[in-house]
């Protein structure tokens, strides 16, 4: 859950689009705190093709920034 996720440090998560391969950070803290990633990932669309495949990831404090 978001609030969990929150507790945690966790400020943000990774969204990669399963069918075109984008890639972008997505802000959890305005979300409610009872979301969880579950309903983050069914709610998420690509911006670049548009897909709905999109898989989720917490971004953890101290994580390295992405490369591109």
């Amino acid at each position: 859950m978001v609030a969990d996720l929150l507790m945690h440090g966790v400020e943000k998560i990774e969204a990669s689009c399963l069918r075109c391969g984008e890639s972008w950070d997505a802000p959890i803290t305005m979300l409610p705190s009872a979301t969880t990633l579950a309903k983050i990932q069914e709610l998420m669309i690509c911006p670049a093709c548009g897909g709905r495949n999109v898989g989720v990831t917490p971004v953890w404090p101290g994580d390295a920034p992405k490369t591109n």
